[in-house]
């Protein structure tokens, strides 16, 4: 004052921080999702066609990649909230159901029953198999998963299922409640749990969205029973992790529940192609708050540098878990790709998620999932975020 007289005073500011998602936040120096973005958009233009190919051609063998084209759309509509993604991926799903036909009406199915099923068709563009007419569970429980992602994703936006998307959502919900589920488990209630971890994951990897969407107790128990619960031989996920022969802190698994060797690779302890399914099935599982923990995520990446060490020159990943390639078949070779269960990691890990994004994708191109692959990676730079337009 003017009479020397000083008077002091406090007060307390609050900043109140926004994100704004156009702008595209770096974290650390990691790709931005409009980046990932922008990948996505290059690829897809190549792989598109062959995604509508699959989904119309009503082989049964061909839902087993079919279900990564649905997958890859889901995961960058979830990062970028653009609905053309979303679009792409009812009508890849669409299409397929579209042609399903009655059981009955199929000459060499062992079942011809009433249900609406997919024949398999002589000779398949997927890589799979071909049972020549007969009807094919584990193609089908691979495409179920995805399809449950889907499904998941429009259930938690009651608002985005109001301006168009409700139709579709439940006409798809109940065919894969009937003609997956239904269907299966009447022929053999032990369907979800076969002799193979990979095939038991599919199973599983449906009913954990499908419990949250429906409510209903058969998905409730397919769950608890991959995760704790042994049935016929097979389940129990959490009792046949076992340390990993290299690095203790990681993790390893047999292919086969009873540890029998699967002779493909020549060994008991699975490759991390086949792993990745369950892979996939515990990080959905830890997104969603379920029973997969951060260690078991902490542990899976441990994994990840076993078969795939940092110190290497990255053009090439050892198949089997515990980084050896001691089988018998020439699929033990070193393999440049990772299945999506893998690579969903790097929402955990800041270190990983920028190794997959200089990762060499001959590997993804040649098997049309590189689309996926850079849609995965955008979800995970919207998680590692902390903003995600879709959940």
């Amino acid at each position: 004052n003017t009479d020397d007289i000083v008077q002091t005073d406090s007060a307390t500011i609050i900043l109140e921080i926004t994100i704004d998602p156009s702008q595209n936040y770096i974290l650390d120096d990691l790709k931005t999702i409009q980046e990932f973005k922008i990948e996505f958009d290059r690829q897809w233009a190549i792989e598109e066609l062959w995604y509508m190919s699959r989904s119309k051609s009503g082989d049964s063998s061909d839902l087993y990649c079919l279900g990564e084209g649905v997958d890859g759309l889901v995961s960058i509509f979830r990062a970028t909230g653009d609905t053309k993604y979303l679009d792409d991926a009812i009508s890849l799903v669409n299409n397929a159901i579209g042609e399903a036909v009655v059981s009955s009406t199929l000459l060499n199915s062992s079942w011809r029953d009433s249900y609406l099923t997919w024949e398999d068709k002589v000779g398949t563009a997927c890589n799979v198999a071909a049972n020549n007419g007969n009807e094919v569970p584990l193609a089908e429980s691979r495409f179920a998963q995805n399809v449950g992602h889907l499904l998941w994703v429009l259930y938690e936006n009651p608002i985005l299922r109001s301006s168009g998307y409700e139709t579709d959502f439940a006409a798809i919900r109940d065919f894969m409640d009937v003609n997956f589920w239904d269907k299966w488990t009447s022929r053999d209630s032990n369907w979800p749990y076969k002799s193979s971890v990979d095939g038991s994951s599919g199973w599983a990897g449906f009913s954990l969205f499908m419990e949250i969407i429906t409510g209903d107790a058969k998905y409730t128990a397919n769950v608890n029973n991959f995760n704790t619960t042994t049935v016929n031989g097979a389940g129990n996920m959490r009792a046949h992790i076992d340390p990993n022969n290299e690095d203790a802190s990681a993790y390893q698994w047999n292919l086969l529940w009873d540890d029998g060797v699967y002779a493909p690779i020549g060994t008991a302890i699975s490759d991390h192609p086949h792993a990745g399914r369950a892979v996939k099935y515990m990080v959905n599982s830890k997104d969603l708050g379920r029973y997969w923990t951060s260690e078991d995520m902490t542990a899976l990446i441990n994994s990840v540098e076993v078969f795939w060490p940092t110190a290497s020159t990255g053009t090439t990943i050892t198949y089997i878990m515990d980084g050896s390639t001691n089988g018998t078949s020439s699929s033990n070779n070193n393999k440049s790709g990772l299945p999506e269960g893998w690579v969903m990691l790097g929402r955990y890990d800041e270190t990983l998620q920028q190794r997959f994004e200089t990762k060499d994708i001959s590997y993804e191109t040649a098997n049309n999932v590189s689309a996926q692959f850079y849609g995965i990676l955008a979800l995970n730079s919207a998680i590692l975020n902390g903003y995600i337009p879709y959940p």
